[in-house]
């Protein structure tokens, strides 16, 4: 079996701790802070790069933004997510596994695979709605 090769670039490594940094980001996110310290990064650059990261199992998908952009996961392990439906902020989560059981016996036959998404308002949006 043939093992690929990856370049590393100033970029990834760039893009990479950005990543890291923010949690979760879509390419324009990341494209939009990493101009600060390299304004000629291109947007295709900064998508090539986090489809490698996800290739190499170094990043992850998280639910899609609202604009349906894809959202680019920093925690590789095995997670859920909270996502506020106001702020469009997304978090890491832990569903209790009593709580997937309940949702098991609500869908019946039906097999959970993967992370679930919870959506609701997030409570610092909840504290500037109430002031």
């Amino acid at each position: 079996m043939t093992q690929v090769v990856r370049r590393h670039s100033k970029y990834t490594e760039a893009v990479k701790l950005t990543l890291q940094q923010c949690g979760h980001a879509t390419n324009a996110e990341l494209t939009d802070d990493l101009r600060r310290d390299y304004p000629h990064l291109s947007d295709t650059t900064v998508h090539r790069i986090t489809q490698r990261l996800i290739e190499d199992g170094l990043a992850q998908y998280a639910p899609n933004a609202v604009d349906g952009a894809m959202v680019f996961d920093a925690n590789t392990a095995p997670h859920d997510h909270f996502e506020c439906t106001h702020c469009a902020k997304v978090r890491d989560i832990t569903v209790p596994t009593s709580c997937r059981q309940a949702i098991r016996q609500v869908i019946g036959k039906c097999r959970i695979d993967g992370s679930l998404t919870i959506v609701g308002v997030c409570d610092r949006c909840m504290k500037n709605d109430s002031a």
